[in-house]
Formats: structure tokens, sequence, C-alpha cells
């Protein structure tokens, strides 16, 4: 919950007014995906490979910020059997996939 929290938060941060968030889940056989994304300013390129260390502040990143909630959700997720990765979307916001790998025994 608390991971989810830090990336539906940043995605509030990054969007407008009217803007849009939205979270979608799927699920196969290998794993359970979650994919968080905005409709916002995205991310500059060159701040995407440093997204989940923790204290890196990107070039869009609000004052206040600390540069912990990323990286924070990262831990928990990997903690989890998850990873989580980042891009934009072709047209405009960033999108956050978290996927939990389903344990085969």
């Amino acid at each position: 919950m608390e991971a989810f929290s830090n990336l539906i938060k940043n995605a509030m941060e990054h969007t407008p007014d009217g803007g849009t968030i939205q979270l979608n889940v799927s699920e196969n056989p290998l794993y359970t995906e979650v994919i968080v994304q905005d409709n916002g300013e995205g991310i500059p390129e060159e701040d995407i490979p440093y997204m989940f260390e923790r204290f890196y502040k990107g070039r869009n990143a609000k004052p206040e910020s600390v540069g912990i909630g990323l990286a924070f959700a990262r831990m928990i997720i990997t903690a989890q059997n998850g990873i989580i990765s980042v891009k934009n979307n072709p047209d405009g916001g960033a999108c956050f996939s978290v996927r939990f790998y389903k344990q085969i025994i």
C-alpha cells in the first residue's frame, strides 16, 4: 500500500489540474502487473535511469521533494519479489509499471 501511495502521490504532483491518472491491473500465469500512468509533463529522459535512487531529485522535482519516495517504493516492491520500471508515454506523461512475479513450486 505504501509503495502504491508513493506512486499515486508522485503522479498527482506531476499532473496538471484537469489531467488524468490511470491505474490498470492485469494478470497472467507469470506475474500480476499494476500500471500507474498520468498525462503530466513526463520525465526528462536523462532522469529516467536515476528515478529510483535514494535522494535523487529530477529536473521536474518539486522544491519540497526529498527524493526518497520512489526509492522507498522500489525497496518495498523488490522485497516482495517484484520489479518496478518507468518510461514516458508516447503521448505525454509518465508510466510506472510494477510486476509481482508468482512463485512456482
